[in-house]
């Protein structure tokens, strides 16, 4: 099995010009972005996510917080836990140390009729 190739750390990450335009009217507007494959799409979301999380931290503070990325595909979400058997210990030790988290739109549907996220 080939190895992904190794992740750049976050502070290494310098958008585009093209990117901080879209991610500017993202924060004014609700906005579809259709790029190339490779040209930042997610990039452009995880600047939007943090921003937006930074924000509700300001206006929020001491109140827990979720941030749900929803990822048409398995292969879009870089999980940290092998796909496995859902039961409420696993999700609830996983949506509590997180603010932001990573999903399939099936996997939000089955936590959500299991009641593991409300």
């Amino acid at each position: 099995m080939e190895r992904p190739p190794p992740r750049r750390k976050p502070k290494d990450f310098e958008p585009r010009s093209y990117q901080v335009e879209v991610f500017k009217g993202a924060m004014q507007w609700n906005t579809i972005v259709v790029l190339e494959t490779g040209a930042g799409k997610t990039m452009i979301a995880v600047m939007l996510m943090k921003e937006i999380r930074n924000s509700l931290r300001e206006r929020e503070s001491g109140k827990s917080m979720l941030i749900v990325f929803l990822a048409s595909t398995v292969h879009l979400v870089n999980q940290e836990l092998a796909c496995g058997v859902l039961n409420p210990e696993s999700w609830e030790k996983e949506i509590s140390s997180r603010e932001i988290v990573v999903m399939t739109p099936q996997i939000l549907l089955d936590a959500l009729s299991h009641a593991f996220m409300t």
